[in-house]
């Protein structure tokens, strides 16, 4: 662990290859959505003033991987996601900001406008068959400017691998590697450093950067002996873990 601390002392960030700011717990389709933990979450937002704070540290480490403003809320839906992309642009220019959404309010126009602000990826996903040849469309239309995924997501009851009720199965125990919590780091919408979105209801966190800087909680004691057991596959030790079969 005093090896890792060491190399991550320069740049906390040298294992991360993507991160999720949850800028809010909202999204338009949370009523009907019951397979998708945000609905049973408490309406929360992330302030502007938050989320320029942890995105001023990224920059300081020239971060240049994957930065997505959402966990599992709709980012589309808040009238702030122009001004974060703008921010991201000049923060953390090398990043790649990458839009995930349900698809609702996705038009051509508002994809081009996402791409003038620094938008690289996108992935919509279609709750019906029409939303899905529509968001195709508009792939389609756009390739070659930015990276598209489309999902087909109906039924959605079935969909999101029922992480909902992950807490209640028995463990599975497997001994694959993963890089949580710093292969793909997660800041929730009270600015917590947190395990990882399987663990949706934050049994495992770390530190808030409304109180600390992202270095600090990085390197901790209990970031860095977790992400240790993990990478070897020791799953057993943590209980979320010991019910998951992802890798992060």
């Amino acid at each position: 662990m005093k090896n890792i601390r060491n190399i991550l002392g320069f740049n906390p960030l040298l294992f991360t290859g993507q991160i999720s700011i949850e800028m809010s717990t909202m999204c338009n389709n949370s009523k009907i959505h019951t397979t998708c933990p945000i609905h049973y979450m408490k309406k929360e937002v992330m302030s502007l003033e938050a989320i320029e704070k942890i995105l001023i540290e990224l920059g300081k480490y020239n971060y240049n991987g994957i930065l997505s403003p959402y966990s599992y809320s709709e980012p589309t839906i808040d009238p702030r996601l122009y001004v974060v992309l703008n921010m991201i642009k000049k923060y953390i220019p090398k990043a790649i900001p990458y839009i995930i959404t349900n698809g609702f309010f996705i038009t051509k126009t508002i994809v081009e406008e996402l791409i003038q602000r620094g938008v690289k990826k996108f992935k919509f996903s279609g709750y019906t068959p029409d939303d899905y040849e529509r968001l195709c469309k508009i792939s389609r239309e756009q390739r070659g400017k930015a990276i598209f995924t489309v999902d087909k997501m109906f039924p959605y009851q079935d969909k999101l691998d029922k992480r909902v009720d992950r807490y209640d199965i028995e463990p599975i125990n497997l001994n694959t590697p993963c890089h949580a919590p710093l292969g793909h780091l997660l800041i929730n919408v009270k600015g917590e450093v947190v395990l990882c979105c399987y663990d949706w209801k934050y049994t495992y966190t770390f530190g808030s950067v409304k109180e600390k800087s992202l270095r600090e909680i990085l390197i901790s004691d209990k970031v860095l002996s977790m992400y240790s057991a993990l990478s070897k596959g020791e799953r057993y030790k943590f209980n979320i873990c010991s019910k998951c079969e992802k890798i992060r």
